[in-house]
């Protein structure tokens, strides 16, 4: 008896805090399976370690080791055989991680002795991310203005690679490749010599031309830019070439499986929620976002400084306007962190486990319904207002409690968020309904409380299909 066969494809989201992978029926689109699992791959930053934000890549790269050992025991319990046909990578957008182009998959997610830690970050750097505050805005307006309708901000690619080309120009001698954590994934898992990105996180690096798909190698070149780092630049969901090798993963992604080009967390997490060009989203992770569609053939106007609007590269040459809010979920996990150093302060050890903290806090939160305490939660500023920082005001007696300050501070994320995109504007844009997608969000009903009342003249759904590694599958799955 022949064995029943399925057409599938994975998708492999690597995120800021977690990897995360979702497995696809390519007919009905439906969901088979996910994985996910936490990274902890935070790293000590040597040059400014209170501004700078890297991550550990092994630590990355064995976590999606973890995720694909997972998936092949759900492949081991299944009756249907999975044939996958395409495998879509997204992730965070921003960062850059250098490499030297003779590394391998298994350099990176080898075990490293601590005596050979000198010599293996010869061949590869920490991921330098989105939250990578080193770049000062008195450093970004040294800086050549960018042909672009994007704003250059700190985090950015090649803001990044210009403060070391600028304060350390021997750490980039060492490289002769660079890309984003997704880019350098795909080039180890298809062997492929030169990375290749997608316009979507091009455009999200700085100094990328939207309209002529080109970097702006003339002027960057003139600044003294390693314009020879630049990869090369493809539209999302196109395939950067087939995986390879895969003992590193001990077979799980069978070879000549055709890969995409690294795609955007951020376009993928909307496109399984953007169901109507009605329809606007609010996501809330790590960071957060308000995004609407633009009208077919819409050519971004130049960025505006000052203004928290900006458009960003969708599927199929279109632009989706999105206010990105730097303030979301770190927030919240900032004030867990507090709290717990507070309590080891204090040698009240009792509240070590994360997870059960920010469950109390939720329920004390709810527990107080309203309150006259102000938090303006905006810790690192925002990238229209760079020097903004977080204030606590109106504070009394009677509102210090702890369910006030989560309370005040969910609060302060939505109506950091209101003021970015205000509801009005975006029924002027024609929004019917918002979509609020986003763990940070849909795990937290005192956050939901906060985003509707400052969002209340629009109606609310939620859904849990706002999934950046879900959208990395469907996009495979769309006509190329």
């Amino acid at each position: 008896m022949s064995v029943k066969s399925v057409d599938t494809k994975l998708g492999i989201d690597l995120g800021t805090t977690s990897v995360k992978l979702s497995l696809i029926n390519s007919n009905t689109r439906e969901v088979l399976h996910t994985v996910a699992q936490s990274t902890s791959a935070q790293a000590a930053g040597v040059e400014y370690p209170h501004l700078s934000d890297e991550q550990d890549v092994t630590k990355i790269f064995k976590t999606i080791q973890a995720c694909l050992q997972q998936l092949a025991r759900f492949y081991s319990e299944c009756e249907p055989v999975y044939d996958l046909k395409a495998i879509g990578v997204t992730g965070q957008m921003h960062g850059i991680v250098f490499w030297k182009s003779d590394v391998t998959i298994k350099d990176i997610v080898k075990e490293v002795k601590e005596d050979e830690k000198e010599t293996s970050g010869e061949k590869f750097s920490n991921l330098f991310t989105w939250q990578d505050g080193r770049c000062s805005p008195d450093f970004l307006a040294e800086l050549p203005s960018p042909d672009s309708h994007l704003r250059l901000a700190t985090g950015h690619g090649c803001a990044t690679a210009f403060w070391h080309q600028k304060n350390n120009p021997h750490f980039l001698e060492r490289f002769d490749r660079a890309g984003t954590i997704m880019d350098l994934f795909v080039t180890m898992l298809c062997g492929i010599d030169r990375p290749v990105m997608s316009t979507q996180n091009a455009a999200s690096w700085g100094y990328f031309n939207c309209k002529t798909n080109a970097w702006n190698s003339q002027m960057l070149s003139k600044a003294g830019f390693p314009v020879h780092l630049l990869p090369e630049v493809r539209d999302p969901g196109t395939i950067a070439g087939q995986t390879r090798e895969s003992s590193w993963c001990d077979g799980v992604l069978p070879e000549a499986v055709d890969v995409g080009v690294g795609m955007g967390d951020l376009p993928c997490t909307i496109l399984p929620v953007l169901q109507a060009s009605s329809d606007g989203v609010i996501s809330i992770g790590t960071s957060a976002q308000i995004v609407t569609t633009t009208p077919a053939g819409f050519s971004p106007p130049k960025s505006d400084p000052s203004s928290p609007i900006e458009y960003f590269p969708f599927f199929d040459g279109t632009f989706l306007s999105v206010a990105a809010a730097l303030t979301g979920g770190n927030v919240l996990a900032q004030l867990v962190t507090t709290l717990q150093e507070w309590l080891h302060s204090l040698d009240l050890p009792q509240a070590s486990d994360r997870d059960q903290l920010f469950s109390k806090l939720i329920d004390l939160g709810l527990k107080c319904e309203d309150t006259t305490l102000k938090v303006d939660p905006v810790l690192g500023g925002e990238r229209h207002q760079p020097n903004r920082r977080g204030t606590v005001s109106n504070v009394c007696f009677e509102n210090l409690s702890l369910g006030d300050v989560f309370r005040a501070t969910c609060r302060g994320i939505a109506e950091n968020l209101s003021a970015m995109a205000p509801p009005d504007e975006m029924v002027a844009k024609g929004v019917t309904q918002v979509v609020g997608c986003g763990s940070a969000l849909l795990r937290n009903p005192v956050l939901k409380q906060e985003i509707e009342r400052a969002f209340q003249s629009l109606p609310f759904v939620y859904s849990d299909q706002g999934d950046a590694s879900l959208g990395a599958a469907l996009a495979m799955c769309r006509d190329k």
